[in-house]
């Protein structure tokens, strides 16, 4: 048989393939953007499937772009700021009741078909309720990134206009492009916006903007998504919780949690196994967000000492510095 050198080596090597298939993105955005959209998404779709992580961030990317541009051909001010999901839901630590409602929502969407034949519809509206620091935004990053789709963090500096009209304007120019392509719009502290209308201080434009708000949300379909995160649920307009098809209140860590946050660190990390134990009881009242920094604390540190670091003394080391600034989760006092 011939070898490829023979025939000048046809093999396309990955980066020149991914290159490729950006270049024939690029070209089918400028052409055609209304029909490239769908199709990058089913791109997007396989990609993930067959685990082609460069080939992922090359397409979301290309995704993010068209809507950049439809907003620019509209003349429209973005609403919303396109973000790469960095989580991936290994990589997060959830309550098992967590993780079951998760996998339940992805499988909605991954049966979407199946679901419609039966004149059913996925789920697509989720609220994250919890105290600061314990997961919600990366739970809706991840959400996003075992779907495939491109991540919308909404704007409310750009969202809330001067007057009622213009915020009413833009509520419904945000939900017109969200619904233009498969996407998931993110509303982080959503109690922002979707405060409770009984609220004394509130005006009439208020409750008509909270109102048009929930309005549009629950009139949003499939398959583009809606997610909303608030540290003050009892802040939320009690019509805001009947228009999320799925409720999931993130908590702060267990101690079985942090041992298992300290045993994935230790993957990474050899430290001594006694330490894992010790670490946990000595963090467990603290966020999420405080494990993380502190664990990326210890990466630094063991990345500057270099290869010869004592890994059990740095560790302790990190732990003594860190207990003088962990504030226990829920803590409000100075």
């Amino acid at each position: 048989m011939s070898s490829g050198a023979e025939h000048g080596n046809t093999e396309v090597r990955p980066s020149t393939l991914h290159a490729w298939c950006g270049q024939l993105l690029q070209t089918g955005l400028q052409c055609a953007p209304d029909a490239f959209a769908p199709l990058a998404a089913q791109t997007l779709r396989r990609a993930q499937e067959a685990g082609d992580d460069n080939l992922v961030e090359t397409v979301t990317a290309a995704l993010a772009m068209t809507t950049t541009r439809a907003m620019t051909r509209t003349s429209m001010t973005p609403l919303w700021t396109a973000r790469m999901p960095r989580r991936r839901l290994v990589d997060l630590v959830l309550p098992e009741a967590v993780q079951r409602s998760c996998q339940e929502f992805l499988d909605d969407h991954r049966h979407a078909i199946a679901l419609q034949a039966q004149g059913l519809t996925p789920r697509n509206r989720i609220l994250l309720d919890g105290p600061p620091g314990n997961g919600k935004t990366s739970l809706a990053e991840a959400l996003a990134a075992a779907l495939a789709l491109p991540f919308y963090v909404v704007r409310y500096d750009r969202l809330i206009g001067g007057t009622l009209s213009d915020t009413l304007a833009n509520l419904g120019q945000l939900f017109d492009h969200a619904q233009q392509q498969p996407c998931v719009v993110f509303f982080d502290e959503f109690d922002t916006v979707g405060k409770e209308r009984g609220d004394a201080t509130d005006t009439t434009d208020v409750k008509r903007a909270v109102g048009m708000l929930l309005i549009q949300i629950e009139l949003t379909p499939p398959p583009t998504i809606v997610m909303a995160a608030t540290n003050h649920q009892e802040l939320l307009d009690h019509a805001a919780w009947r228009r999320f098809h799925l409720r999931v209140h993130l908590p702060r860590p267990t101690l079985p949690q942090v041992v298992q946050w300290f045993t994935r660190l230790r993957e990474d990390l050899p430290f001594p196994l006694p330490l894992v134990q010790e670490l946990s009881d000595r963090m467990v009242e603290v966020s999420f967000a405080e494990l993380e920094d502190f664990s990326l604390d210890l990466r630094r540190r063991v990345v500057i000492e270099g290869p010869t670091a004592d890994l059990g003394t740095v560790v302790k080391q990190r732990l003594s510095l860190w207990s003088r600034r962990l504030i226990p989760a829920g803590y409000g006092g100075r």
